[in-house]
């Protein structure tokens, strides 16, 4: 890694670390069974990175496998369905 130049980080460089550091509690709680605390968590995760994010954001793509992934867990596979589609 190189870099060109500092710059002050912009809401949306914030925006974007908050849910990374979002989705990384989410898998630590999924570890932990924890899974509703999980999955209210990552629902409202994935409503801000749906907000935030460009479509084609891999982190976007992240919240949304880790949202079918717990709605999998709990043996709701109708909500899992269309969210890993």
């Amino acid at each position: 890694v190189r870099f060109e130049s500092l710059r002050p980080a912009t809401d949306q460089d914030r925006s974007e670390f908050d849910i990374e550091r979002q989705n990384e509690q989410v898998l630590q709680l999924f570890t932990e069974g924890k899974i509703e605390t999980a999955l209210d968590i990552m629902q409202k995760t994935l409503e801000r990175a749906e907000q935030t994010l460009p479509p084609d954001s891999e982190m976007l793509a992240q919240c949304l496998n880790n949202l079918a992934s717990l709605y999998f867990t709990k043996g709701n596979f109708a909500k899992a369905e269309p969210v890993y589609e």
